[in-house]
Parts: C-alpha cells; structure tokens; sequence
C-alpha cells in the first residue's frame, strides 16, 4: 500500500513539473504532423553542414557524477540557471537539483559543491516534513560567496508554497553551513510556485544588491485556466562580505508586484516568460523585463492587456512599476504567427500546397537575458499551415529548429535567428530554413531538436568582460536519433542516445546577433574528447556566465570556460515516466574561436570531402586550401584515441587538392573492425578532424 502512494506521488509530481511548464500548451494539441520529407530527393542531418574550422575544445572537468537519481523528468524545472560559479570570495560552483537516490525515498531539493578542481566537497538535501518539493534555483551573492536557494514545497493534500534558505559560505570560507528553512507564503486562494532568483542593481547604491523571487500562479482562473501570471518579490541587501542575510528568511521584508493579475482576468495566458536583468553592476539603469509568449484561452474578450505572441514588457524602476506604454508585442492583431517563409520544397497538406509557411512559436523549456541592450529568448521554431476554411492547423514534425527572438533597443523591433543558422536562405524573409532547392534536387535539412520522450530544454551564457560579447546557447539534440527512428542505418547507435548540442555566437553589434555554423556536438557517441557512448545525455543546465581566461594568441581569442550539468538517464525515454532512474553529471569545458576579422593562419582554411562514407572495402580523404601549405600528415585513430594508420601524402608545397586512400587497414595491415573513426589532417600549424563511418 506504501509503494503505491509512493508511484502516486512521484506521478503527481511528474505531472505537476510538466503542468507548470506547459500548462498553455494544450491548445496546440489538435495540430496534425506532416512529415514532408517525401518531398527531398536528398535527406540529411542539418549537422552535416556545419563546421568547426576556427574552433578548438576541451574539458577541464570531465563529466563527473554528483549523485544517483530516480527522477525521471527535469531535475530542476525550466526556464532557470541553478548551477553558480563564485567569483570573488571562493572558488568553486553550486548546484541546485531536484532528486531521491531510491524509488522509496520522495524527491528532494538538494545542494551540491564542487571545488575548482572538478571535486564534489558538499552534498545536501535541503531539511523538510515529508511535503513534496518542486523544482527550485540558486544565485550566489557573489561578494560573499554565500548561496541562496528557493523550491516548492507541498503539504499532501494541501497547497504549496515557496521556501528559502541560505549556505554562510563566508563564515568558514566552506560550503555546508545552511541555515533553517522559511516559508514565502502564497497570499490568499492563489498558489504561486515554481520560484527563479536573480540579483541585480539596486535603487540603494553600489554598495547594495537587489534579489528577486520571482513565482508563477497555478491556479486556475474563474474561467477553470491556468494563466501562469507571475509574482515578483524583492528585497535590497547590502553588498558586502559580512551580509547578513538572515532578513531574506522574513517574509515581511520583501515587496511584493504582480503586474500580471489582468492578464489572468482575461485569460490571456504565458505560454512561457522569462524574468530578465543586467547584472552588470557598473551600468545601473534600473532596467529589468520580462519576455515570454502568451495565447488567448477564450479568444478576444475585449480590451485584452497584452496581444497573442511574443511579447517584452520593461521597467525602469527596478521592476517595482510596471507601465502597459512599456509593453510591446510581436503581433499587432490576434495571430500567433512569428514571420513567414516561401514553400520551396511545396510541402503538401491535406491536398493543399501552400505558397508560404508560417513559423511560430513551439516554446517549451527556454531562457532569456538582457545583454548591452538587447533583450533575448530562446526558443523551438515550427512551420505550420493553418486551412483557412477548416481553421485545422498542420506542422512539419521534422523541422522544429532552435531559435531565438531579441528586441533592440536600436530599432526597437523584434527580431529572430535560427541557432546556430540553417543551410538554406528563404529569400522572402531572409531567414535560414533546413532545406535547400538547387537544380532538380531538393535537400531537405532533418532538424528535431525536441521529442516526445524528452521535453527540450535550452540553455545560453553569455560573457560581458570581453569586446567580442561571445554567446552559447545549448540543448539536447535528437535530429540524429529521428534520422535512426527513420531508418537510416547510419545513425543506429543513436536511437537511444540523445546529444547535447552547443552552437557559439562570436561577434555582436547593436544591432543583429549572427550564428556561426560552428556546432560542437559535446555528447557525441564517439567524441574523441570523452566517451559518451554508454551516456543517454539529457537535460542540460549552465551556468549563465561564460568566464573568460586569456588573451589573444596566434589570432585565436582567449579560452572561455562553460560549467554546467546534465542528466545520464540509464535508458531512453523519461518521458515515458521510466523508474530506473540515472545520473546527474558536472562538467567542465574551455573552447577558444579565432579572432575575428583576422587572417587565418597558413593551412586553417581547409576544404575537405571523404567520399564514400559510410564505406565498406575504402574511402577517399580530398583537401585542399585557399593558400599554399605543406608537411602534411593524415592520421587515423580509433573512438578511444588510439593511432590506427597513417596514410601517405605528397610534402611539396601547394593548394591544389590531395588525396589519400584508407582500406580499412591498420599499421599491420589487419582489417580493423567496424564502427566509427577519425581522420586528423595536419599541416604546417594547422589541423582538420573528420569522421568516417565503416560498414561492411
């Protein structure tokens, strides 16, 4: 009987998680998927036309894990950072998750704390009755180095609140001295939960801070929805090295807002929204915002407060008044659609071949920042066809790229971008598209970068310290397993195994932000960096900020390092609500661009092919470069590392094209074994790594 209102309640608080999160996505529900891809005589992963010439990686930390888990679902929610690095009193980075290391043990709001060595010095779970947590978030009041932490908590039977609490790092210079719980109580009927923190400038000085806890209300409306409308609550402390913070753990010291309350009288909804602020505390304006999607539940009901779509809403006073001549919204009438694009490839639905497509807002679990005036959300992208006569709207379930939509101060104007940019251009919007026409050949550009089993989760960090404004944005991938589900047998060993892609934004203007096409695959199966291959890597979160290490060598920029966690699950399928549990994993990595508007080095310009790949007796290497180069070598290693073979090539200086030939043969001349490999092509102080996939 115990165990069943155990699974009970593990199911309750699954739903709970996902009914915060997409509790306005139920709307949506009734489009119909379209696969489109009869359309391509060419079907290929997006991957495959994006680079990395000019990009080099590594770990620091390799994935390390922090502790056995039987959640499976999003071990600390959506739209927040809870992994923090110390910047100025200590070294090391909190993490904050939600977990149980049994399937008898209800889930809990933990703590952890590793040193900058990659150690795990501290592991907690936060004190509490036997009320069931939701997922919380951290920031670090960084002059102090102390960590502070909120959750949801939940009486069985009863209505939640949000609680907080807070680690005295400073005291001792050590993590683990957490004080006793407080409750935030929600005020009246309503229940607001699912907290994110964030700090800031404060109207008080330099010498302050201001901390704001932000919530969501689950209740539902008058009208029976759940309308998502957010409590802002905020508290000034000073910003000192000996701060006392036992005031946050007194709900009376905070200020409360909800600027939102007439959006839920209208049932005007948030899909999602995210709290944005400038942390840079040099450039105090008292700018902070919110930017999210909302849907009308009930259509027009007369005077509605904000239009369907994306939407920014800024205040100027620290987020303590909040002016509706402020707020500006995408769409100027009751459509949700973002822009549109030409039907190139014709995609058929129901019989209709629609001259355009309408690409709007997929949504789910996205992040947002305020960076040198321009406000970003990221987001997943979908092109639809809505029939005019029926109102039935259709999807291409192949084509849901990441995306992100930025307002700009200089234009003051949205704006959107594929992450990182698609290998087609839509000449009628001028954005990137995964598909391209060229002669009698349509290629289609396979992109699903969320699935039924795994809800996507986006994650971006940015750096303020450097002229070059670098960006990331990660999220687990599953263009590689859709392409394995199809029945591409090139892609088999990736039918369980998800990747957590990383795309990189080099160079920022006022007033457009361009993705490179670098895309690193930090989970690949068979990354030469870390093997990943018994990994099923899911759930990424980062830390917001990138730290910047070095200064400029041989054209490269300094490294910049990421720190950030994820979720091992030990089978394929959280969503499915699978109770064999898995791992939450740390890590950390440095990657380092070639500085922009500088020449490339003698050699980095390579243009490379392998041809056949897949093969089965041999494969062609071809290269070539733009300028001369010589002292070439072509190597070729196993997924451990390990030299294979090297192949022949002719040293005399050139830029026409080489080849070389591989048979699938070792130094010895054995016959290798199938799978996959690596070919590193060096010369003069420039290198190129491919893969090569073999199949007999």
């Amino acid at each position: 009987m115990r165990n069943k209102k155990f699974l009970l309640s593990i199911f309750l608080l699954f739903v709970y998680q996902i009914f915060i999160v997409n509790s306005t996505i139920a709307n949506g529900r009734d489009i119909i998927p379209v696969s489109g891809l009869e359309k391509g005589t060419i079907i290929k992963p997006y991957q495959e036309e994006m680079t990395q010439v000019g990009f080099e990686y590594e770990f620091l930390v390799d994935p390390t894990t922090i502790m056995q888990t039987y959640l499976d679902s999003l071990p600390a929610g959506a739209t927040k950072y809870p992994i923090k690095r110390q910047l100025e009193n200590g070294t090391g980075t909190y993490i904050s998750f939600l977990g149980n290391q049994s399937l008898a043990e209800i889930p809990k709001q933990h703590a952890a704390y590793f040193d900058e060595n990659g150690n795990l010095i501290d592991l907690n779970t936060f004190p509490s009755n036997n009320s069931y947590h939701g997922s919380g978030d951290i920031i670090l009041h960084q002059t102090s180095g102390n960590c502070i932490a909120s959750w949801s908590e939940t009486e069985s039977g009863g209505s939640g609140e949000c609680t907080i609490c807070f680690d005295n790092f400073a005291a001792q210079m050590a993590p683990g001295n957490w004080s006793s719980i407080s409750n935030l109580n929600s005020v009246a009927s309503d229940e607001y939960s699912s907290p994110r923190l964030y700090s800031g400038q404060s109207p008080l000085g330099y010498d302050w801070i201001r901390i704001y806890h932000i919530s969501q209300n689950i209740t539902p409306n008058a009208e029976g929805h759940v309308c998502n409308d957010v409590r802002i609550m905020y508290i000034d402390v000073e910003n000192t090295e000996t701060v006392d913070l036992t005031q946050l753990l007194n709900s009376g010291n905070w200020n409360s807002v909800y600027p939102m309350q007439q959006w839920r009288e209208k049932s005007c909804a948030l899909k999602t929204v995210n709290f944005l602020i400038d942390e840079d505390y040099w450039y105090n304006d008292g700018c902070v915002g919110f930017m999210g999607f909302t849907q009308w539940l009930e259509g027009d009901l007369g005077n509605m407060p904000a239009n369907p779509g994306v939407f920014f809403w800024v205040s100027e006073d620290y987020g303590e008044t909040w002016d509706y001549a402020n707020l500006n919204c995408q769409s100027q009438d009751t459509s949700e659609v973002l822009y549109q694009v030409e039907n190139i490839p014709e995609f058929e639905f129901d019989g209709v071949v629609p001259d355009y497509l309408d690409v709007e807002f997929m949504g789910l679990n996205n992040s947002a920042y305020l960076w040198d005036g321009d406000y970003v959300m990221n987001f997943v992208k979908r092109y639809t066809y809505t029939d005019p006569q029926s109102n039935q709207k259709y999807y291409l379930e192949y084509f849901t790229p990441q995306a992100e939509v930025f307002w700009t101060s200089y234009d003051e104007e949205f704006k959107f971008n594929s992450v990182p940019d698609l290998p087609g251009i839509d000449s009628y919007s001028g954005q990137s598209v995964p598909w391209k026409v060229e002669d009698n050949d349509t290629t289609l550009y396979v992109v699903v970068t969320s699935s039924q089993d795994y809800p996507s989760l986006q994650r971006s960090a940015i750096d303020y310290s450097y002229f070059s404004f670098p960006r990331i944005q990660i999220w687990t991938d599953f263009t590689y397993h859709t392409l394995a589900e199809l029945g591409y047998t090139q892609y088999s060993e990736y039918f369980e195994r998800p990747v957590i892609n990383f795309a990189y934004a080099y160079y920022k203007t006022i007033k457009v932000s361009s993705w490179w096409n670098v895309l690193v695959e930090l989970t690949d199966i068979n990354n030469p960096m870390f093997d990943f291959s018994d990994q099923t890597t899911v759930f990424p979160y980062v830390d917001n900020f990138i730290n910047y290490t070095g200064g400029l060598k041989d054209s490269w920029e300094g490294w910049y390092q990421i720190y950030l966690y994820y979720y091992d699950d030990n089978s394929f399928g959280a969503r499915q609500n699978q109770t064999n549990g898995g791992s939450l994993k740390y890590t950390v990595l440095r990657f380092k661009v070639r500085q922009f508007g500088v020449e490339p080095e003698v050699g980095s310009n390579i243009n490379c092919i392998n041809y056949p790949n897949p093969f089965s007796n041999q494969t062609e290497i071809s290269f070539s470069t733009d300028i001369p180069f010589q002292n070439t070598s072509v190597k070729i290693y196993n997924t451990k590392g390990q030299l294979i073979k090297k192949l022949n090539t002719d040293n005399e200086i050139t830029n026409d094209n080489q080849s070389v030939i591989w048979k699938g043969k070792d130094m010895n001349g054995d016959t290798v074994s199938n799978g996959m490999y690596f070919y590193k092509i060096s010369f003069d102080s420039a290198t190129y790594c491919g893969k090569l996939l073999l199949m007999r």
